[in-house]
């Protein structure tokens, strides 16, 4: 019988290290591609989003991350093991790899866990699992063949050692620009990986936050699609190659580019002009921000300025720099939080002498050493250019409102008294105040308010129900 503590890891390390695929071309229809894993709300029907639709939206955003890359080069690992098993003859039958489930299910119960339980957390079938077994069976019988050693010695050491070996003996090619759309790698004659194989992957993988944010784009690049259509607004060679310039502008003026030309740090990872002006990012952008002017046009914003120009002005006008010191305080002070508001307030007044009294401490070392808020203490309590209101999407953002108008008050370089919160004491800096800001600066974040308003309105439209466990 397997015991727990060498149950645990061998599973552990089979759902890590072997992919939830044989070789693309044995692969045939996929068994959890079909699977919905949202639905939502668009044009009066219901429309559905599936796990392979999810897996070729990561695949084409993180095949160049380093997740990407190793999730890669795992694959073409597996379609080195399977091609090999089976041409020696050493892939498991049905009944080997039953058996060494049932051994995990038997160790996983005693200790009162569920195997299926633990393959959804993983967010993977156990015909999936199957598959996977038998993968990890085989590469431990190639290493204890070529290795002349028992099966049961073969450690991942040495299936990586037969990896490398047997890649030495193929030809693998990850450049895409010699590749077939959709193919990135082609290991000699034993086959492709392709960007579906990839991003099945990625999807057992990625964070839970990371699937609903890519549901959450997946439906608002839809819904915008949809809209679009519905208002008959098209794009036009023009508007593709203004946008792919600001792009390029933006990066080379980024200070990201290291001196690297635009198009070159496309194509190292795997991209050119032509599959950017294509994407569907780029065209979401220009449609999202048509459908917004067509909503939102010069006129109605001229007039909404006029009607509410104060409110306006607070949002959009000339923003303050601040940085700010925060102590966390509470009524009944614990382990965690050891202050109460009394004295939280003598810590905070200390500090301020600090910063204004003889010693004359700078804002920002004082703020980099007693501020409890984490966000902003390797900064120094920067919190950058404010304005004096937000709208209410906006404030979990921002400063709180307590802060926001006692910066308002200030002149530059001046430190404010301790400024009370619900949540403790604050100090604010004023560092710098901007110009007031032209109309049309001032129209411009006016528009970005609205077109904020306007993404809230289409998920909410959407009704995004998520099925993923």
């Amino acid at each position: 019988m397997i015991a727990l503590d060498q149950a645990i890891p061998l599973l552990t390390a089979t759902l890590s290290t072997v992919l939830p695929s044989p070789a693309p071309e044995a692969q045939g229809p996929s068994k959890q591609g079909g699977q919905v894993v949202a639905v939502f709300q668009l044009g009066g029907s219901k429309r559905a989003i599936s796990r392979d639709d999810i897996a070729l939206n990561l695949a084409r955003r993180h095949r160049n991350s380093q997740g990407g890359k190793e999730t890669i080069e795992h694959l073409i690992n597996v379609l080195l093991v399977e091609k090999a098993a089976r041409k020696a003859g050493l892939m498991p039958t049905g009944e080997e790899v039953r058996t060494k489930i049932r051994g995990y299910e038997t160790a996983l119960r005693q200790n009162k866990m569920n195997l299926d339980e633990v393959l959804a957390g993983q967010r993977m079938t156990r015909s999936r699992f199957t598959e996977e077994m038998a993968l990890s069976i085989a590469a431990t019988r190639l290493a204890s063949k070529v290795l002349k050693i028992s099966p049961d010695k073969v450690t991942e050491k040495h299936t990586a050692l037969w990896t490398r070996e047997a890649r030495n003996k193929v030809q693998v090619e990850t450049d895409t620009r010699n590749l077939a759309a959709g193919v990135l790698a082609r290991v000699g004659k034993f086959g492709e990986v392709t960007s579906l194989d990839v991003g099945r992957v990625l999807f057992t993988k990625v964070p839970k936050n990371t699937l609903r944010e890519t549901i959450n784009r997946m439906v608002f690049e839809r819904c915008v699609k949809h809209e679009a259509a519905r208002l008959e607004i098209r794009l036009s060679p023009a508007d593709l190659n203004l946008q792919y310039a600001k792009r390029k502008k933006a990066f080379e003026v980024s200070g990201r580019n290291q001196g690297i030309p635009y198009e070159q740090w496309l194509e190292a990872f795997g991209s050119n002009k032509q599959k950017e002006l294509e994407s569907t990012a780029l065209q979401t952008t220009l449609l999202h921000g048509k459908l917004v002017k067509r909503r939102y046009p010069s006129e109605f914003l001229d007039q909404r300025l006029a009607e509410n120009r104060d409110v306006m002005l607070r949002r959009h006008g000339a923003r303050r720099a601040i940085s700010t010191i925060f102590i966390r305080a509470t009524t009944k002070p614990n382990k965690i939080l050891r202050r109460n508001f009394k004295a939280a307030l003598k810590h905070i007044q200390e500090i301020r002498t600090a910063i204004v009294g003889k010693k004359k401490r700078s804002f920002t070392t004082m703020a980099k050493i007693a501020t409890d808020d984490p966000s902003t203490k390797q900064s120094g309590g920067k919190l950058g250019w404010q304005h004096g209101d937000y709208i209410d999407g906006a404030k979990g953002r921002r400063a709180p409102d307590e802060v926001l108008k006692a910066a308002f008050s200030m002149k530059v370089g001046d430190v404010s008294q301790p400024i009370k919160t619900d949540r403790g004491y604050y100090l604010v800096w004023m560092s710098g105040i901007e110009p007031e800001p032209s109309k049309s600066v001032i129209r411009k974040r006016m528009l970005s308010e609205m077109a904020d308003r306007y993404n809230r309105e289409l998920y909410n439209a959407a009704k995004i129900k998520y099925k993923i466990k």
